[in-house]
């Protein structure tokens, strides 16, 4: 038996559309959001490369599965050590990451998803985390150039051939990048991978909070010997062009 005053005909209308505008409203900021963060921030734009001592830098365009490009430096090195590949995130350059040019598989999310939940998690309050996540689950099919579910390194990493070493960065306390996704992806190229975790850390720059640790991790997937390395501390910052030309290929 429904309550006297919802049997008034002219309430249950004024229900039906505060329920009706509310599910417009939802649906509407869901597809704004969705296509907002599915979309570049800006349009491509040149960037010069940046001069690094004596090193040649090229400029490299990576072009992903789904047709999507990034755009990269390459600068050449060694040919019996390794080489780094730089990416920036969503909403930044390649040029303004020139102080940490050389970096590896750091903070990486386990899948879309994941990545998607563990931000709304942190800034919304219970329950409207899951009603923006529903709306951004309906709308991310409509935008993304591909499935959702095919945006897993996760479900890619162990595509990466076992001569290749692979060295994960992890902050403990990441909450966007959460360690236990980071192991799981580790887990799946154990026989020639390290994961490294960097206590108290955040999502954030690790190389600032624990230089020595961040630079050794680096050294050692490059194969530098000890006597080749250059004190972390001091180096990287009096000495940062010097060591950046030694250190093979960097890109973004």
């Amino acid at each position: 038996m429904l309550p006297s005053w919802l049997r008034d005909r002219r309430r249950q209308k004024y229900l039906a559309m505060v329920a009706l505008v509310g599910l417009v409203a939802w649906l509407g900021s869901s597809a704004l959001v969705a296509r907002r963060f599915t979309r570049r921030s800006g349009p491509p734009h040149p960037e010069p490369a940046p001069k690094l001592g004596a090193a040649v830098v090229e400029s490299r365009r990576l072009e992903t599965a789904d047709g999507q490009e990034l755009g990269g430096w390459l600068v050449r090195g060694d040919r019996a050590k390794g080489c780094v590949l730089l990416l920036h995130g969503n909403g930044a350059s390649r040029g303004g990451m020139v102080s940490v040019i050389c970096a590896f598989l750091e903070q990486p999310y386990k899948d879309l998803a994941s990545a998607t939940w563990n931000r709304l998690e942190c800034h919304l309050p219970p329950v409207l985390d899951h009603v923006a996540y529903l709306g951004l689950k309906l709308w991310g099919p409509v935008f993304l150039p591909a499935a959702p579910e095919q945006i897993s390194p996760y479900e890619h990493v162990a595509e990466i051939p076992e001569s290749v070493p692979v060295v994960f960065l992890a902050g403990a306390a990441d909450r966007y990048a959460r360690l236990e996704d980071v192991a799981a992806m580790y887990g799946r190229v154990q026989s020639h991978a390290r994961l490294v975790v960097f206590e108290g850390a955040g999502h954030g720059p690790l190389n600032a909070g624990n230089p020595r640790l961040y630079w050794s991790s680096l050294y050692e997937l490059l194969g530098y010997r000890p006597e080749e390395k250059i004190e972390t501390e001091k180096g990287t910052r009096n000495r940062g062009p010097e060591v950046r030309s030694r250190l093979g290929g960097l890109g973004k």
